[in-house]
């Protein structure tokens, strides 16, 4: 079950977008991201955690991309969907704030100290970048 929490992440995350039209689920989404950290004991699982969920998040909400980039770009398929997924891979950075939440805290607050700011971290940074 444990490694199933980030993946149900993405697709919670997936829903609270319009095409969907569940907003209300982007205020739990993040829930099983956070357990699922509470619960792994490496930075390195938190980080792969966060590189999952939102990968499956990424990878549902950009898919528009090769089309367009095939049809107003001028790319083949090929180049188009290698650019996708390049794109994808690169967009995961905020996985890397899992990997630093998850070093940084100390073992006595280890359960509750990011509870509060994983998911406002990722609001401001999407803010932030455009």
């Amino acid at each position: 079950m444990l490694p199933l929490m980030p993946v149900l992440t993405g697709f919670l995350l997936i829903a609270s977008f319009p095409r969907f039209n569940q907003p209300w689920l982007a205020w739990i989404a993040f829930i099983p991201l956070i357990a699922f950290m509470v619960r792994v004991r490496t930075p390195a699982r938190a980080f792969w955690g966060g590189y999952v969920a939102g990968g499956i998040e990424l990878f549902a909400l950009l898919v528009w991309m090769p089309a367009v980039l095939g049809r107003y770009g001028g790319l083949s398929d090929w180049l188009a969907w290698t650019g996708y997924f390049w794109s994808v891979g690169v967009l995961e950075y905020w996985s890397i704030g899992n990997y630093l939440l998850h070093d940084s805290m100390t073992p006595l607050f280890h359960d509750y100290l990011f509870l509060p700011i994983q998911p406002f971290s990722r609001f401001f940074d999407d803010f932030s970048t455009g």
